[in-house]
């Protein structure tokens, strides 16, 4: 692009050299600086896509939630027949005034659930409907996606492309941001497009792209050289009579827009791109024009002193020109700003605010795959009995102690169901040893971790690897505890992230 422009300059110089005295092409180098920040404005903008998984992860853990949590949340909403909360009557907003925040969510997941493929997969988690623990840890879950998810809400208007070419559209086109309204305030020219000695610039000078265009490049009846003032062929139509200014001129605007280099276009409205245009608008505005360079802050050609301002006619004599003059404490002190400069900064702030947001949006979409990938492991995880933990603690504190190594005959010994006789040649001494399953009962009532069987650690093939076990890198572990650290990781993950 920075190339395009220069070269277009560098054609423009020679061109202007080679020109006769009349007006030929006289425009054409501050036409290439307006033709780069028209281009900037004419930039193409697409809605941004980004977190496009989130809702779809929440109705998920929220069909789950649903499934196994209270069942009073579900028969309330059958009851209401799955009705926005909107469309529900006052009597039944104050009934279910509790349920209001997350009310449409679970509407939305009640209907998602009972799709044909999502019924059978939640049918699997019916049997966590009791399992207290599994339950609260789904709860858990589904409220932290919840919080992300209404971050990620904040964030999905700044993807749209209206965010980006509203204010582009006003750099154009005027505060209305519509191409039919590209028409001046005024029917004398050197009024709208700028006085002749007069710091305060035309009164219309800077407020869109199109109007600065228009002064510098439109046909004048007085001057029927006036259509070639910024390029060769910009004297054609629509463009070959003249422009009266208080009415609509879009479509001689338009014409005169695409004599510019199409390659101008940037790929993206940037603040680097943006400045470097600014920059080269900033350094022709600032050469003085006229005889006596007493013009100031104008784009264009000027006739003599030029204090007889933008008429629209290079004109020597009346001291007239072919011009754009700006406000001179707009140009140096930005008061008040020119309001297409502003528009074009609002512009890049906005697709800047797009980016960010569209970072943060994947950042919480990979967080809420992470939860649902561990939310799918508590699927295969045991259930529990439905004994309570002080009961679960009370028989095994009954457990009978087995005392094997008191029996000091095989009879005493094989009396106990507990205790086997390790002899067979001797009927006395030390030979009485507790079983298997006995030994395991006194570590039980010793305080000590029961276990049936194997524990996971000692099963060292992957066949063996289950019943509240699992396989993960050659290693037989237990369940439990890779959960729990699963959990730990995904508490420690939320809490350091910052939204």
């Amino acid at each position: 692009m920075r190339c395009a422009l220069l070269i277009f300059v560098l054609a423009a110089n020679l061109s202007d050299q080679a020109a006769a005295a009349v007006t030929d092409g006289e425009n054409y180098n501050d036409f290439s600086v307006l033709c780069g920040l028209v281009s900037f404005a004419q930039t193409a903008v697409d809605d941004r896509k980004a977190g496009t998984d989130i809702q779809t992860i929440l109705k998920q853990l929220s069909a789950i939630n649903l499934t196994i949590g209270d069942p009073n949340i579900r028969k309330a909403i059958k009851a209401q027949n799955k009705k926005k909360w909107a469309n529900l009557g006052a009597p039944e907003q104050n009934q279910l005034g509790g349920y209001k925040d997350n009310w449409d969510l679970w509407t939305e997941a009640m209907e998602y659930s009972e799709t044909e493929a999502t019924a059978a997969a939640l049918k699997e988690w019916e049997k966590h409907s009791k399992n207290e623990a599994v339950r609260k840890q789904i709860h858990h879950v589904t409220e932290t996606a919840l919080k992300a998810a209404k971050q990620a809400t904040d964030e999905q208007p700044k993807l749209l492309a209206s965010a980006i070419t509203t204010h582009l559209n006003k750099a154009l086109y005027g505060e209305t941001g519509l191409a039919k309204d590209v028409k001046a305030s005024s029917s004398t020219r050197a009024n709208v497009c700028g006085k002749g000695n007069d710091s305060a610039g035309g009164v219309d000078a800077g407020k869109a792209l199109l109007l600065d265009v228009l002064c510098m490049c439109a046909h004048e009846t007085t001057d029927t050289d006036a259509g070639k003032a910024c390029c060769k062929g910009c004297e054609s139509s629509p463009n070959n009579s003249g422009w009266t200014s208080n009415q609509d001129g879009s479509e001689r605007a338009a014409f005169l827009v695409s004599k510019c280099p199409a390659d101008m276009k940037p790929a993206a409205p940037s603040r680097a791109e943006l400045a470097h245009r600014l920059a080269a608008f900033d350094r022709a505005v600032h050469n003085a024009k006229g005889s006596g360079q007493a013009e100031k802050f104008v784009l264009g050609v000027v006739g003599g002193t030029g204090n007889g301002g933008c008429s629209g006619n290079n004109d020597g004599p009346s001291n007239t020109g072919r011009c754009v003059k700006y406000k001179e404490t707009s140009i140096l002190a930005g008061t008040p700003p020119l309001p297409w400069r502003a528009n074009l900064g609002a512009a890049v702030a906005a697709w800047e605010a797009r980016e960010a947001a569209a970072s943060k949006l994947d950042t919480i979409q990979q967080q809420l795959h992470i939860l649902n990938s561990t939310v799918a492991t508590l699927l295969w995880q045991q259930t529990t009995a439905e004994v309570s933990p002080s009961e679960q603690i009370k028989e095994k504190m009954q457990l009978p102690t087995v005392n094997c190594h008191d029996h000091k005959t095989s009879k005493n010994c094989t009396e106990n169901n507990n205790c086997k006789w390790n002899s067979e040649e001797k009927n006395g001494g030390d030979f009485c040893k507790p079983k298997e399953g006995a030994e395991q009962a006194k570590q039980e009532g010793t305080g000590q971790t029961p276990k049936e069987g194997k524990t996971c650690s000692d099963k060292k093939k992957q066949e063996e690897c289950k019943d509240g076990c699992k396989w993960e890198i050659y290693v037989c572990k237990d369940f439990t505890i890779i959960l729990n650290n699963n959990f730990a990781m995904i508490a420690f993950a939320f809490t350091s992230f910052t939204f």
